[in-house]
């Protein structure tokens, strides 16, 4: 018997399943299907809507166990859960938070999967919802259905990220999207601390980063790309991608592919202040990376270290840490379950 969790947020119910409620009840014995559900996701609108979503999908899929986040860390611990149970499929609906929650929840500390062949899915519904830019998300319960049902599937590669902590100790957390260094862990910071992130999570990070820019300067880098020869620049901002987009739809890595066995590290090298003042937009297009002073460099694994003694980070939108850092790829590590319509190309 196949078994099938959905960490879960919120969704729009917008057309009916063309199967017949006999079929779709004979597929869902086959199921067991654990929702997730994070309730303060996207400023407690998750919550909110749920109800909806939950009946919707009961009706399509049949019946479920529901496990509800409490606190930051929720997540992984109530999806690690879920998978020793044996569920094979998490679906996380939710910001990318929460989908990074979930995403710690497939492996040990090692690196190992929890439950091999797990598969992850998200149906997004998260404040700034950046994974979804680069892969197929379902938009309603209708399709979160066919996708549970009846969905393809895709191995993505997963960063494994060694950081330090305030007092000087390594912490370790995987991530599927984005994980950056410089202005962008200051900006993470205030980004989390604005009021403003509860009625525009886009204008709240803007409003971060003009802060930021005045508040992070250019800083030593020294940067170890697999057995290359040490790199050594100045730069505010570095940037470490699986996926395409963060911070509210900058196309920080417009060519990254998530499946590759590769990372995309974007460096803003030596911008002055008023260079990247009037270049910032032209991160939203993707249009960044043909400026002189951004560079790109693929990677499978890579050493940051700095003697600049603040230097924060961030992992999907969430503050982390500071350098040093070591991170690198695993390869094909988390299969994707996805609606059998291809990649969204953003």
């Amino acid at each position: 018997m196949r078994a099938l969790c959905v960490v879960c947020g919120w969704g729009v119910v917008e057309r009916q399943s063309k199967r017949s409620a006999e079929e779709r009840k004979m597929s869902a014995e086959q199921l067991r299907v654990c929702f997730v559900v994070n309730p303060q996701s996207a400023s407690g609108r998750t919550g909110q809507a749920w109800e909806q979503v939950s009946a919707e999908l009961r009706g399509r899929v049949g019946d479920f166990t529901v496990k509800k986040t409490a606190k930051a860390g929720d997540g992984m611990v109530l999806t690690r859960e879920a998978l020793v149970e044996g569920h094979d499929l998490v679906v996380s609906v939710g910001g990318d938070g929460t989908n990074n929650e979930v995403v710690n929840g497939f492996f040990s500390s090692e690196g190992r999967p929890v439950r091999e062949g797990a598969m992850f899915s998200f149906f997004a519904s998260g404040s700034g919802s950046d994974l979804q830019r680069t892969l197929p998300t379902t938009r309603n319960a209708s399709e979160l259905a066919e996708m549970i049902l009846h969905g393809g599937v895709r191995h993505l590669d997963v960063g494994s990220l060694e950081w330090t902590d305030a007092r000087g100790e390594k912490g370790q957390r995987y991530f599927l999207n984005i994980a950056s260094f410089g202005m962008s862990g200051l900006v993470a910071r205030l980004t989390n601390r604005s009021r403003l992130k509860r009625w525009s999570a886009k204008l709240a990070f803007q409003w971060a980063s003009i802060r930021g820019f005045f508040g992070f300067p250019n800083v030593p880098l020294r940067i170890y790309r697999d057995e290359q020869p040490v790199y050594e620049v100045r730069s505010r901002l570095g940037a470490i991608c699986n996926g395409r987009c963060f911070g509210s739809g900058m196309r920080m890595a417009p060519q990254a592919e998530m499946d590759d066995g590769l990372l995309d590290l974007i460096l803003f090298e030596g911008f002055t202040l008023p260079y990247l003042l009037t270049k910032f937009g032209t991160i939203y297009k993707g249009t960044h990376i043909d400026l002189k002073g951004v560079t790109t460099h693929r990677v499978r694994r890579l050493r940051v270290e700095s003697d600049f003694a603040d230097v924060l980070m961030e992992i999907d939108g969430e503050e982390l840490g500071r350098l040093p850092l070591v991170c690198e790829v695993m390869a094909g590590a988390l299969p994707f379950r996805h609606l059998l319509q291809g990649v969204i190309k953003p």
